[in-house]
């Protein structure tokens, strides 16, 4: 960082594609309705990357912004985790919703950032 000062603060937007590679393993594998864990790694490829900084001295000197395309990626640098719950709603269709946490093994962007994410993937499966 320019003079030794750190932003206070960071705003930023990226594009990044997400490739994971998970197994799954289902606890009662013989039932209808069932419980599910999942556990993997994702890839994350950086496709841009807009940063914006800001400090307490708003010093002119100092770096406002950085923006990137396709400077960064991450090969297998986030832990995937997930519990899952599956209905069956037709003959071979069935209907899952899995809560998930995805953590970093490494720094994540321009800065290195302890990028962690949760969610819940709502899905509609068919099985050939």
């Amino acid at each position: 960082w320019d003079y030794g000062v750190i932003p206070d603060m960071t705003d930023g937007t990226c594009e990044v594609i997400d490739i994971p590679i998970n197994v799954r393993y289902y606890f009662k594998p013989e039932k209808i309705n069932r419980l599910f864990a999942s556990t993997g790694l994702s890839t994350y490829l950086m496709l841009t990357e807009d940063y914006y900084y800001q400090y307490e001295n708003n010093d002119p000197r100092l770096v406002q912004s950085w923006s990137g395309k396709n400077e960064n990626q991450h090969y297998f640098a986030i832990y995937n985790l997930s519990v899952g719950y599956q209905w069956q709603v037709g003959n071979q269709w069935y209907l899952e919703v899995e809560p998930f946490v995805k953590l970093p093994l490494t720094g994540v962007g321009f800065g290195n950032v302890d990028l962690w994410s949760t969610g819940t993937l709502f899905s509609l499966r068919y099985n050939f």
